[in-house]
């Protein structure tokens, strides 16, 4: 029985040796792409404010950058609106607004002055190169408010600027000056 023994264990590790050494030819199913990874449609570009840089300035004085823009300058939709509330004794603040115009002259606006009514709105249309332009100063009593934000896009609609706003209550009793606030936009 050894004998019989030995060479069929010789012959079965012959047979595994020889049927596992075979490569399997399978053909892999053909796999529908169409139904793995559906087209939804071309991704629309996304608006990057990446080149539209914040700048800090003076409120007290304006310098005109002077960049001229290179090609077909693009036009600017801006929407400004300002608002302030007189103190609880009914005395007016002394807030003032500029911005920048079509003309790249400084406006000023004074609480008061020349204004009919607490709320303004100005609309206007600047072009590429000019500062997209917005500072807040000027003194209140305790509980007057002021509150100004300019926004815009461009009149194609692929460029919308990013809002510049400012809001202050004054809480200090008496007469008091309001912190300074100036920043702008160079408009690409």
């Amino acid at each position: 029985m050894k004998r019989l023994l030995l060479p069929l264990c010789l012959l079965a590790a012959v047979l595994l040796t020889a049927t596992a050494c075979r490569d399997k030819k399978s053909t892999p199913e053909k796999e529908d792409y169409g139904a793995l990874f559906p087209f939804k449609g071309i991704d629309k570009p996304e608006i990057s404010y990446g080149d539209l840089r914040r700048q800090q300035c003076n409120p007290h004085r304006f310098t005109d950058p002077g960049v001229k823009p290179n090609g077909e300058p693009r036009i600017y939709t801006v929407d400004l609106q300002w608002e302030y509330k007189k103190s609880t004794g009914g005395q007016v603040p002394n807030f003032k607004l500029y911005y920048v115009d079509a003309s790249r002259q400084r406006v000023e606006l004074r609480c008061g002055d020349h204004l009919a009514s607490t709320e303004l709105h100005v609309s206007l249309e600047l072009r590429s190169g000019q500062p997209f332009y917005l500072a807040v100063e000027g003194t209140g009593a305790q509980d007057s408010e002021v509150k100004a934000r300019i926004s815009g896009r461009s009149k194609d609609g692929l460029v919308v600027l990013p809002d510049l706003s400012y809001h202050f209550n004054q809480t200090k009793e008496g007469e008091h000056q309001i912190p300074g606030y100036c920043e702008y936009v160079i408009l690409p």
